[in-house]
């Protein structure tokens, strides 16, 4: 649990492929690409404007309070709470560096950097749909060299180089979904393999963390993808069978998805 916030790099794998899944052949054009990312604004904004709209009020209410001579452990509208990080967030730049620190709703910094990912994704099927795949990778590795170079706690980055870690584990997302369809394990191998990355995965949260070892995020969490998206071991019928219990029908999309 302790070391569970890697998972946001499951995350960012997982909506690669999903993003993936159900784009890829549908973004063709400028105009397609406009429509998918009014799409996106559309799912991502809403929520974070919320949220931000909430916290900003919880600052006027502690204004208010301040002034009537009440002592806070912190001045309203200061440090995370700066009234020049309200643009940054409502635009998603919450995931480029430009404050010194996560401000206002600061877990968004994925969203935003997830927003970024949607864009860079659609410029390369637009730009280089023959060569996407090695666009992919090209993406990848600059994104982990990035993040090598300046980011202070390896993979661990958030509002400052967040961006970058998305960009490695979403387009690593999108080469899974590439290779997805050639996955012809046997149910025997499938579940061999399913047993063996759930292992892995647990050795790796519990101590790549904090370690150079976490670059390989993005790595580990393809293969748990690419594992489970072939529908075929014991472990995903196991799940696919608890889900239809607890959610009926939906049981079978909600495995798909996830």
């Amino acid at each position: 649990v302790r070391h569970s916030f890697l998972f946001v790099d499951f995350f960012f794998v997982l909506s690669g492929f999903v993003i993936s899944f159900a784009y890829s052949k549908r973004i063709t054009n400028g105009l397609s690409s406009l429509q998918f990312m009014v799409r996106r604004f559309g799912r991502l904004a809403p929520l974070n404007l919320a949220v931000l709209l909430v916290l900003i009020l919880a600052q006027c209410a502690a204004l208010l309070v301040s002034n009537a001579g009440v002592t806070l452990p912190k001045s309203p509208f200061t440090e995370n709470w700066d009234v020049a990080a309200i643009p940054t967030n409502i635009f998603f730049l919450q995931a480029f560096g430009i404050h010194d620190t996560g401000t206002w709703n600061l877990p968004s910094w994925s969203i935003a950097a997830e927003f970024w990912a949607y864009l860079t994704f659609a410029i390369v099927l637009i730009r280089a749909r023959s060569l996407y795949i090695f666009v992919s990778l090209v993406l990848i590795a600059g994104a982990i060299f990035v993040l090598i170079v300046l980011s202070p706690d390896y993979i661990v980055a958030t509002y400052d180089l967040g961006y970058f870690r998305c960009v490695a584990g979403f387009f690593a997302g999108v080469i899974v979904h590439r290779f997805w369809r050639d996955n012809s394990l046997s149910k025997f191998v499938a579940t061999i393999l399913e047993i063996i990355i759930l292992s892995v995965v647990v050795i790796f949260v519990v101590y790549a963390c904090g370690r150079p070892a976490s670059f390989a995020a993005p790595l580990v969490f393809a293969i748990v993808v690419w594992v489970f998206a072939s529908e075929r071991g014991a472990l995903h019928f196991c799940c696919e069978g608890l889900c239809v219990n607890l959610w009926g029908g939906r049981g079978d999309f909600l495995c798909k998805l996830v």
